[in-house]
């Protein structure tokens, strides 16, 4: 899949998120560090290496191009919330990812009514899981390893996840737009025990 990145241009991911600056990017996610949230990314990773080129002058500014997206999917936002996107930069991706699909997530459910069609609403609780699909939103939820009865009634989990396919061929973490659907994973990464932690409170 083609990889879309939302990073802060002016900080390293890894001082952002220490410094609270990952906001203009993470709008109001719950899991930023910066809350104690546990985000699953490793922003010294691949964050921080594309931000280390992007610096460098490596990145053209954006140009509208239909071959980029030709034959590919697109992960819209590998980091960072669609939310933080320009409208005019999104409009045209989503233009194009109808050739092959696309992924998308937003914790930004509840102000960004626009992105219902095109993204899945990032949940935590169950309060939320269940305001986000009275709103009719499509739901995406980081469940407890530790405990099975965290998943929630009606929902099904990711089947990438589970090795069946890989989100490249899957693309159901589209939105609403053609059926309102539930999906859920198991907390992982070295984030993980957070979450147990978070639902231990």
């Amino acid at each position: 899949m083609i990889q879309i990145w939302i990073l802060p241009a002016d900080e390293s991911p890894s001082d952002a998120i220490k410094s609270g600056g990952d906001l203009v990017v993470c709008g109001t996610c719950p899991l930023r560090p910066w809350n104690g949230g546990g985000c699953y990314v490793n922003v010294g990773q691949a964050p921080s290496s594309i931000w280390n080129k992007y610096k460098r002058g490596g990145y053209e500014k954006w140009v509208p191009d239909p071959y980029v997206y030709a034959n590919k999917p697109v992960r819209i936002g590998a980091y960072g919330d669609v939310a933080e996107i320009p409208s005019e930069i999104l409009s045209d991706i989503m233009g194009w990812t109808k050739l092959r699909g696309h992924t998308c997530y937003t914790h930004m459910w509840r102000t960004r009514e626009d992105l219902k069609y095109i993204a899945m609403a990032s949940v935590e609780t169950w309060s939320d899981f269940m305001e986000a699909g009275r709103r009719g939103w499509s739901t995406f939820r980081v469940t407890d390893p530790n405990n099975p009865e965290d998943a929630e009634v009606g929902s099904f989990m990711c089947s990438a996840t589970k090795g069946k396919v890989t989100c490249a061929q899957c693309n159901l973490c589209n939105g609403a737009e053609q059926r309102q659907r539930a999906i859920y994973i198991p907390a992982h990464g070295a984030t993980a025990k957070r979450v147990h932690e978070t639902r231990q409170e």
